[in-house]
């Protein structure tokens, strides 16, 4: 396990992702912070606010393939100067949750419309 990386996620959630999205992001070590850590800070924020009914539905539909393309652009994007802007974002994202400082520096990272309009 790395500092920054990939999260691991439980075996349930790691069966979410696409083969093509399992095949990538196990080539990469896991790590304490990532990218989807930093974006999905206050994950249950999103049940709440769509109103879902049925979480693991949501999770498996909405969420899961969101991560998958957050997890694939670290994956593409992994330089020491993203790994410590990660590290810098994850304290940012503690102290701060209403900080986005990713939206701002990462330009091109994936977008999906319900996790950030």
């Amino acid at each position: 396990m790395s500092i920054i990386g990939r999260r691991p996620t439980v075996r349930e959630h790691y069966d979410f992702y696409d083969h093509d999205i399992k095949k990538i992001i196990s080539k990469f070590k896991p790590g304490l912070s990532g990218i989807s850590s930093i974006v999905f800070r206050d994950e249950e924020q999103y049940f709440v606010s769509n109103n879902v009914s049925d979480n693991l539905i949501f999770y498996r539909k909405e969420i899961a393939p969101y991560k998958g393309e957050l997890e694939i652009w670290y994956c593409n994007h992994q330089s020491f100067i993203i790994d410590i802007s990660l590290i810098i974002f994850t304290f940012v994202s503690i102290l701060f949750p209403e900080v986005k400082l990713h939206n701002y520096f990462f330009q091109d990272l994936p977008r999906h419309s319900k996790f950030n309009p």
